[in-house]
C-alpha cells in the first residue's frame, strides 16, 4: 500500500505535503465582516486518492503559518501561530496520534504577530524534532531553534 499522507486545506483547494512543500495551509472562512482562520487536518491512506473527514486542529484565534511533521508511527506534530489576548502571538503546537486523538494545544514560544515574524519550521532528525522561528525581540531579527519534546505533548 502507498504511504499515508496528510494535507492542509487551503482557501484555494487541497494540496498534499509534496505540493505544499511542507509549509501547510490554513482554511480561511469569511463570516460577515469577520475572518476566522482555522487549521484543519485530513489523512489519506491511499496516496491521496481519498481523504478522511477533516478535523479542526486549532483552538482560539489562529494567525495561520502552519507547519507539521509526521513521525514513523504516523503521528503528527502540527505547529501554527496563535494571537494571544494581549495582542501578541505565540507559536503553539498540537500532537495528533496515529488514531487522530488530539493532544492539548501547547504554547511553545512568544513571537511577534506581524507578518515579518515569518513562518515557523519543523525538522525531524533521527532523534529530535527541531523548531525554527524568527525572533524579533531584538533590533536585528534572528532565526532561533529549539528542541520540541513531543513526549510532553501527547
Amino acid at each position: 500500500p502507498p504511504p499515508p499522507n496528510f494535507f492542509f486545506q487551503a482557501e484555494y483547494g487541497i494540496l498534499d505535503a509534496h505540493e505544499s512543500r511542507g509549509l501547510g495551509y490554513v482554511y480561511k472562512r469569511q463570516i460577515g465582516d469577520s475572518v476566522q482562520k482555522n487549521v484543519f487536518l485530513a489523512r489519506s491512506s491511499d496516496g491521496g486518492a481519498s481523504f478522511d473527514r477533516k478535523m479542526k486542529i486549532n483552538e482560539g484565534s489562529s494567525l495561520g503559518r502552519v507547519t507539521a511533521v509526521m513521525y514513523p508511527d504516523q503521528s503528527l506534530l502540527i505547529i501554527w501561530i496563535r494571537r494571544d489576548s494581549a495582542g501578541g502571538a505565540k507559536i503553539v503546537g498540537r500532537y495528533v496520534s496515529p488514531e487522530n486523538v488530539l493532544g492539548d494545544v501547547a504554547e511553545l514560544i512568544d513571537v511577534s504577530p506581524t507578518r515579518s515574524s515569518g513562518f515557523p519550521k519543523l525538522v525531524l532528525s533521527k532523534s529530535d524534532t527541531i523548531l525554527a522561528w524568527t525572533d524579533q525581540s531584538q533590533s536585528t531579527p534572528q532565526v532561533k531553534t529549539a528542541r520540541v519534546r513531543v513526549e510532553s505533548l501527547r
